[in-house]
């Protein structure tokens, strides 16, 4: 287990407190929601990720649930026999563009990763059917 710094658990608890009653961005299951499948919480999902380029920062995090978080990294992850797709980074920028507007910076997203793919409706979730 990694040990994080003071500043570290701070931007992240300020960050859960100010967006838990959201739930996860994604699918939108909130604490306390019956879930279909056990342990389920709220985790910090980093957008760009990897040695050296992964910050804690505000502008780079948003709220996941477990098993969205999972699917953001690629895991195969399985509800009632159907396999759920895998998120993506373009998904994950929509995401942080329409939730979290104020903290969303392409810019200096650009500067963790150039190849910063268009930010894209999610295709599943609880925006997939919604209209811009």
């Amino acid at each position: 287990m990694t040990k994080r710094s003071k500043r570290t658990n701070s931007v992240y608890s300020d960050f859960h407190y100010e967006w838990d009653y959201w739930g996860c961005w994604y699918c939108g299951w909130k604490r306390g929601r019956c879930a279909p499948f056990y342990p389920y919480d709220l985790e910090v999902a980093h957008l760009i990720g990897g040695r050296g380029r992964r910050k804690e920062d505000v502008r780079a995090i948003i709220l996941l649930c477990t098993w969205c978080h999972k699917r953001a990294h690629g895991e195969r992850v399985v509800v009632r026999g159907k396999v759920l797709p895998r998120i993506t980074l373009a998904e994950m920028l929509w995401l942080k563009r329409n939730v979290d507007f104020s903290n969303y910076d392409r810019a200096w997203l650009r500067t963790l990763k150039r190849d910063l793919p268009r930010a894209r409706r999610p295709k599943g979730g609880i925006y997939a059917s919604a209209r811009n």
